[in-house]
């Protein structure tokens, strides 16, 4: 009696778990079969440029609607462009979401999705690097149906009820049911084109992201020079003063980003308030293969200094003064850095006004 007690109850608990094993499988299968791929083809990386706001109308080209486990030529063939989205999205047919599928880190600002004149956009932008590389990254789009999706009766209508009721339709796609797809992006600062020397890094270098240099293309054009090259920023924004940086790159020299700001630096600026000075800061340090020297315009005649600023602050560099250019020079420089021209030491500037903060 008791072992046949014991061979119910292991019966029992058998029917049991193939109970709880086959609702799970049921509800994986459900689940799987929910969720559609979106083929479109795109394999190549979407190049932008790093550092800007980007805005691109997003259209699904040619695409397999399939459900999973299904082969990828069967389902019915679409193609929904920008402005066929943005319409289905107003019409309460779809739902757009967006998420960040790789290099989160890469964003300054988060993808989002939008209809703009009656288009679909994917808006987002891409963080400063200041490197040489690309800044790869990917983003996810999702699309799902919020009313069951029929084909209408013209080319490119879609309707959330069937035109023919009588015969018992199958949805495009059914309430609840997305699809996805992958768009793979690749920041890049833009390449300079032109290494006529010397070689001026303009505002508009800056505003356009224009800022990579070729290291074979700067130490072909030096060699064309007599092996000297000069690189000018501005300083002002205007272009009407510049900084000048003089080098003899070698055969190995390598790729630079020259991105620079001409911002104040916030401890100065509000230490000294109506003082002027020179900003100059390159935030990649772009390294070159051979020293040069740094020329600023002066602010004071010989008695302008010029400084480097670390982590630490403010370090006074050895200059040369020249009067007849009106400029100082600092040797022996191999990587650009932060620095601030001063129309004197900041000691001297605040022993001629104690009530600044300088010292």
């Amino acid at each position: 009696m008791k072992n046949h007690t014991i061979r119910i109850s292991l019966l029992l608990l058998f029917i049991l778990l193939w109970i709880i094993f086959s609702t799970l499988s049921i509800a994986k299968a459900s689940t799987v079969q929910n969720e559609l791929q979106l083929y479109s083809g795109r394999q190549t990386p979407v190049t932008v440029a790093i550092g800007e706001p980007v805005s691109l109308p997003i259209g699904t080209g040619d695409f397999v609607l399939r459900h999973a486990g299904e082969e990828e030529s069967s389902g019915p063939i679409a193609n929904w462009d920008s402005s066929l989205l943005a319409e289905m999205i107003e019409n309460r047919l779809l739902k757009a979401t967006v998420f960040i599928e790789q290099g989160e880190e890469r964003l300054s600002v988060s993808p989002s999705l939008s209809t703009e004149n009656g288009q679909l956009m994917l808006s987002f932008q891409p963080s400063h690097t200041y490197g040489t590389s690309s800044s790869d990254f990917s983003i996810r789009i999702r699309l799902t149906a919020i009313e069951p999706i029929y084909q209408g009766g013209k080319k490119d209508e879609y309707i959330s009820h069937p035109v023919d009721t009588s015969e018992n339709l199958i949805p495009i796609l059914r309430q609840g049911e997305a699809f996805s797809s992958i768009i793979e992006f690749s920041a890049v600062y833009a390449s300079i084109l032109d290494y006529t020397a010397p070689l001026f890094i303009s505002s508009k270098n800056i505003t356009d992201g224009r800022v990579l240099a070729d290291g074979g293309s700067l130490f072909q054009a030096a060699q064309e020079k007599g092996g000297e090259s000069q690189l000018l920023f501005s300083l002002d924004g205007s272009n009407r003063y510049t900084a000048v940086f003089t080098f003899s790159p070698s055969q190995n020299q390598g790729d630079v980003n020259l991105f620079y700001t001409h911002t104040p630096i916030a401890a100065i600026h509000s230490a000294y308030p109506g003082i002027s000075f020179y900003y100059l800061s390159f935030p990649g340090e772009p390294s070159f293969s051979a020293s040069g020297s740094l020329t600023f315009p002066v602010l004071n005649g010989e008695d302008t200094v010029v400084y480097h600023w670390d982590s630490k602050g403010p370090v006074r560099m050895e200059s040369v003064y020249d009067k007849d250019s009106k400029t100082v020079t600092v040797q022996g420089i191999r990587k650009l850095e932060r620095y601030v021209v001063a129309p004197a030491s900041f000691e001297e500037l605040f022993e001629m006004n104690p009530n600044m903060g300088g010292g």
